[in-house]
């Protein structure tokens, strides 16, 4: 004789939850079809009522809106990790072209307006720099569910988050090692080499950097994204005949040479400072930049062989619209913090950068910097 085994399904649950089931029975249906016989183990659809309490929560997971349940006590990390969130912001504060405060930022920089800027530049210690403030610095702020209006309450704020800063893709890696040729690679054995690709044939003279920025008067490291003009490399003109780095100059016998001038490489360009005197700014080297001149005599400054090669660069990586005639570099990147108050947090929103350079040799007028 068969013995027959009842079970609910899970309209059946949802009816016993809501109404009871007095009165609420109205169908049945036995029958065996989904039955494999020549399985020896206990099959069953849906888990009876006199289960197991893994059984009913098993159960209770395939139709219901629920997360899970630990299958040991958690511990306070855990508990933590389930009912906490972070939130990245970029934060702008003194910045020419706004301050803000947002998770994600979508940047265009209009690199012929910055350098139709420069170009009109004349030598006084307030004067334009080389370089440009694209964000300031990133917070990190802890959230915590509310259990009660299910909304999250910002908890902490951080700032010294110890960031690192990774491309997307690999086209986005590749973008940004042509517009910032200098970085630092880390081989086998953790020593770390500088890489210095300015070199190649209308190089970049351009430099993205994470720098330092005081945030409530306490220095972090790698926080702060800026954009800078720089030559290729640093050094003297000597005798007036030849560029000599700086280390071996500094390193050598001075008696040996005649004349020792302060000189810079831009491209195929070697440029010296013949005028006696300083130039100092308040932004540092752009003084210098205004009154170093070229070595073949032909007039040009520092600064307008650092403009020229910014433009032979983006005409010669940019990506070509040839609808707009404009050339465009993007590079996509995330933040990653590894601060250790945040690390066990899974749950984390925001840190997105989308920088796009843009050239377009018919406008100067649009301003530098864009949040689109």
């Amino acid at each position: 004789m068969a013995n027959l085994e009842t079970a609910l399904t899970p309209f059946g649950y949802k009816t016993l939850i809501s109404k009871g089931l007095e009165k609420e029975i109205i169908y049945y249906n036995i029958n065996d079809n989904y039955h494999n016989y020549v399985v020896s183990a206990k099959e069953n659809l849906v888990p009876a009522v006199v289960g197991s309490h893994n059984t009913i929560t098993m159960s209770h997971c395939a139709f219901a809106d629920y997360g899970g349940v630990f299958p040991t006590k958690p511990n306070q990390t855990e508990i933590q990790n389930v009912i906490s969130r972070v939130q990245y912001s970029f934060v702008n504060e003194e910045c020419s072209y706004g301050d803000f405060n947002q998770p994600n930022l979508n940047i265009n920089v209009n690199i012929n307006s910055w350098l139709y800027e420069l170009s009109n530049l004349t030598y006084n210690f307030n004067m334009q720099g080389l370089t440009i403030d694209l964000w300031d610095y990133v917070t990190a702020t802890i959230q915590t569910l509310n259990l009660s209006t299910k909304n999250y309450d910002n908890l902490r704020y951080l700032t010294n988050l110890g960031l690192n800063w990774v491309p997307k893709t690999s086209f986005d890696l590749n973008n940004l090692l042509k517009i910032s040729p200098r970085y630092v690679h880390l081989k086998e054995g953790s020593k770390r080499e500088m890489v210095d690709n300015s070199s190649i044939r209308f190089g970049s003279p351009f430099f993205l950097s994470f720098s330092t920025y005081s945030v409530n008067g306490t220095p972090v490291n790698n926080t702060a994204g800026r954009f800078s003009l720089v030559p290729n490399e640093f050094g003297y003109w000597v005798n007036g005949t030849t560029f000599l780095n700086t280390a071996t100059v500094e390193s050598s016998d001075l008696t040996g040479y005649k004349t020792i001038q302060p000189a810079a490489i831009v491209g195929n360009n070697t440029y010296y400072l013949n005028e006696i005197g300083a130039w100092p700014t308040k932004a540092g080297f752009v003084g210098y930049a205004t009154k170093m001149i070229n070595t073949n005599g032909n007039g040009d400054t520092l600064l307008t062989g650092l403009i020229n090669q910014a433009i032979l660069f983006m005409k010669t990586y940019g990506i070509y619209d040839n609808v707009n005639n404009i050339y465009t570099l993007p590079i996509n990147m995330n933040t990653i913090a590894t601060n250790s108050e945040i690390n066990y947090i899974t749950n984390k929103f925001g840190g997105n950068v989308k920088l796009n350079f843009i050239y377009n040799s018919n406008d100067n007028t649009s301003p530098i910097i864009q949040l689109v």
